[in-house]
């Protein structure tokens, strides 16, 4: 059985127990989701059908984020010395597909509710400002009484 799962503007063929390289998804390793769009099923024959496709989901654990290949985009126009260079690279996930689930099985949706606590939290943690301890400029100078 295969599918053929529309995610992030790009079509992907995915099986189960496949490893797959999908655009970023905002949810910590380990996660466990339902993911989007499904647009064809094929297991004994192909389903086309939209309302039957919006029962099927496919299940996916994260792995891992990390970094595509580095795309290099270069202008250049003759006689006039003119030259641009620019590189991204792009932000990816990696999934491993569970389960191509096509009915009413789905996750407990605390699941998924957990983790995205989890990324506000890290979020937060790490967009906070450590905020140095000053003292008075008064009690830096210490006076003598006699």
């Amino acid at each position: 059985m295969y599918a053929v799962l529309k995610h992030g503007g790009k079509q992907y063929k995915v099986k189960e127990g496949e490893v797959v390289l999908l655009n970023k998804i905002d949810a910590l390793p380990s996660t466990k989701l339902d993911l989007g769009e499904v647009i064809l099923l094929k297991d004994e024959e192909v389903i086309l059908d939209k309302e039957q496709l919006s029962k099927a989901k496919v299940q996916v654990t994260l792995l891992e984020h990390l970094k595509g290949e580095k795309v290099v985009a270069f202008k250049y126009k003759p006689k006039k010395g003119y030259k641009r260079k620019k590189g991204y690279r792009q932000l990816l996930t990696k999934v491993r597909v569970d389960k191509i689930v096509f009915g009413e099985e789905k996750l407990p949706p605390q699941e998924v509710k957990e983790s995205k606590i989890e990324v506000t939290k890290a979020i937060k943690i790490t967009t906070k400002k450590v905020k140095k301890e000053s003292t008075p400029k008064s009690a830096n100078k210490t006076k003598e009484v006699k």
